[in-house]
């Protein structure tokens, strides 16, 4: 579990303009939406598609489907959603030749007395055969509705989908997240932790910082030599607890006080010039959580935590962590897991990844 590895490639000075931060959200948003098949009653006319609609959203309403809008025209052709397909398929289906690229994953049955999905439709008083439709189609679509104006884009190709962009999403998904001033503020604390590790001969570093305030709560390395758990977010979260008289380790504060001048970058405040670990004190505005120990604090470290790290960041409620360089086989929160986007936890918590910009 240890985290004493090199960090990679350390921000130039002359590519501070090309990083960013990357937010790093639960897969769902990244991933394309799977497909199910479902049939589809085909159509030359619109003439009867409201009352088609009508009579299918009474006799045969799809609960799972209504991310879907119920009609799809291509070319001069409508489709209507009948019905999911049975898992094991059906006899007698024919590709489509149209080849035209619309009709995606689009094949077509022959209107006839084998055409069980709407000989069962017409048992229930679905007369097909006055409504207009020439046959029935099997199509690939969205099982579920789109979480992201990509997914919406790339469902559409499928079937016309429903889709309400939610604001706050697309802009933690865009490379927009913080105006300008925020940008470079978390980029000096981002390279102010990484000058540490270089400092510190690559071990990693974790700064806890009251973004409110703009102040260094705490900083913690690595010092798995002397403790296997004591890592560096550990050992930061365990000096906030020894600023609230608490702490589960007696850690040399002398050894750990660091020269900020030695790191220092574009921050103003004298207080930035030298940070003794025992300074911090918890804001105790929300009720709610001041028991815990980093309330609305964020959280840069050099290298991605691991589990016990990211749980520890969640007992401990801290709002934000930024990260630079990925753990392949350990890290918790973009490699080998994202702990802070599983539902059943009582806190979650904002991950961003200190990354190139995209060109």
């Amino acid at each position: 579990m240890s985290q004493r590895k090199m960090v990679d490639e350390p921000v130039r000075e002359e590519d501070e303009t090309k990083m960013t931060f990357r937010a790093v959200m639960d897969e769902k948003y990244y991933t394309e939406t799977p497909t199910t098949k479902i049939y589809a009653a085909e159509l030359n006319s619109p003439k009867f598609i409201s009352k088609i609609v009508k009579s299918l959203n009474d006799l045969l309403p799809i609960p799972k489907l209504q991310h879907l809008k119920r009609v799809k025209r291509i070319g001069d052709k409508f489709h209507v959603i009948l019905n999911f397909i049975p898992e094991k398929g059906v006899e007698g289906e024919e590709e489509d030749g149209d080849g035209d690229g619309e009709e995606r994953s689009s094949k077509k049955m022959k209107l006839n007395d084998d055409c069980i999905i709407l000989d069962d439709l017409k048992k229930k008083g679905f007369d097909y055969e006055k409504l207009g439709i020439v046959g029935v189609g099997i199509h690939s679509v969205p099982i579920r509705g789109p979480k992201t104006r990509q997914q919406f884009e790339k469902a559409m190709e499928y079937w016309p989908v429903n889709f309400h962009p939610e604001k706050k999403i697309e802009t933690m998904l865009s490379e927009r997240i913080f105006d300008e001033s925020e940008r470079e503020y978390h980029l000096d604390n981002m390279k102010r932790v990484l000058k540490m590790s270089e400092n510190e001969n690559g071990k990693n570093v974790a700064m806890i910082v009251d973004f409110k305030e703009r102040r260094i709560i705490a900083w913690g390395c690595d010092r798995v030599e002397v403790h296997p758990l004591q890592h560096a977010v550990m050992v930061a979260i365990d000096v906030v607890a020894r600023t609230n008289n608490g702490g589960a380790w007696d850690l040399p504060y002398d050894e750990l006080t660091f020269d900020m001048k030695n790191a220092t970058l574009n921050h103003e405040s004298s207080s930035m010039d030298k940070v003794k670990l025992k300074a911090g004190e918890v804001d105790d505005d929300d009720d709610d959580e001041a028991p815990y120990l980093c309330t609305g604090y964020d959280l840069y470290v050099a290298k991605e935590p691991c589990v016990m790290c990211a749980m520890s960041l969640v007992h401990s409620r801290i709002k934000r962590v930024f990260f630079h360089v990925r753990n392949p086989e350990r890290g918790a929160l973009a490699s080998a897991c994202h702990v802070h986007t599983i539902k059943d936890l009582n806190h979650h918590y904002e991950v961003f990844e200190f990354v190139k910009a995209k060109e």
